[in-house]
């Protein structure tokens, strides 16, 4: 595989597109009946896991999206930790309107896990189920109390275009992929898988600390069907002509995919 041309940019830090909404310090959302929404939450990630792995105990990891309920932030920062077994790939707010015409929010996270971190967070749910802290709260009540709502994650989890529709079934075309940056190496190799399941790659890529950026075209359900079981995803965007990643792009639009073997 010979190297694809790349550009590093220092002192660029990632975020996660979300912004705390009115202020003040983390709440949580009232749980009446605590049994019920710990038994709402254990079964919805368990199916969520099925649907995902399709059902196959063998699975190696599966990527989970998250929802919070209304106006109520989820504990991003325990959703990852320092093994790697899971990780928050991606974050968005979704702003509407309620009947009355006032501001709301919700979050959705995609997040990966492995083996190891899904036998954990069942572990968690139980906890809260069954246990409670010297305070008399359910245990792990900051993770579990806000999300409201837990399903397999597809390609639409990782989008991070709010003013931009995401492509329709059979749309081909470009699509600006974030990884984590995880080591160069291992980007560029599940860049060139996707080559090799007859996606279109550029040769360019956009190295930050954080992510590694290359372009892939093709459809919505090509990239479902091999970029979604890539252990590295982090966002999927629509790429801006304008900005500094297409330069000289002319010259090097589409490639076979033998070229970056």
């Amino acid at each position: 595989m010979s190297d694809l041309n790349h550009i590093l940019l220092n002192g660029y830090t990632s975020s996660f597109p979300y912004s705390t909404h009115g202020g003040g310090g983390f709440n949580l959302k009232p749980r009446s009946n605590r049994q019920q929404h710990g038994t709402h939450i254990q079964q919805s990630f368990n199916n969520a896991v099925t649907e995902f792995s399709e059902g196959d105990a063998d699975y190696e990891f599966v990527y989970i999206e998250f929802e919070s309920a209304v106006n109520f932030e989820l504990t991003f920062d325990r959703f990852e930790d320092a093994g790697d077994n899971i990780r928050l790939a991606s974050c968005k707010a979704i702003f509407t309107n309620d009947v009355d015409g006032q501001e709301q929010v919700v979050y959705k996270i995609a997040v990966y896990l492995n083996k190891r971190a899904v036998s954990n967070f069942l572990t968690k749910i139980e906890q809260y189920l069954t246990e409670d802290t010297s305070g008399g709260n359910p245990r792990n009540q900051n993770l579990i109390s806000n999300i409201e709502n837990i399903r397999a994650a597809t390609l639409e989890s990782f989008w991070q275009e709010p003013e931009i529709d995401f492509p329709s079934v059979g749309q081909d075309v470009w699509w600006e992929v974030w990884y984590s940056n995880v080591g160069r190496e291992e980007v560029l190799s599940s860049i060139n898988s996707l080559s090799d399941s007859g996606l279109i790659t550029n040769e360019r890529i956009l190295e930050f600390p954080e992510n590694i950026v290359g372009l892939i075209k093709g459809t919505p359900e090509q990239l479902a069907r091999t970029l979604l079981y890539q252990n590295n995803l982090a966002e999927l965007r629509k790429p801006i002509e304008t900005s500094d990643f297409f330069t000289n792009l002319d010259k090097t639009w589409e490639y076979p995919s033998e070229q970056l073997h």
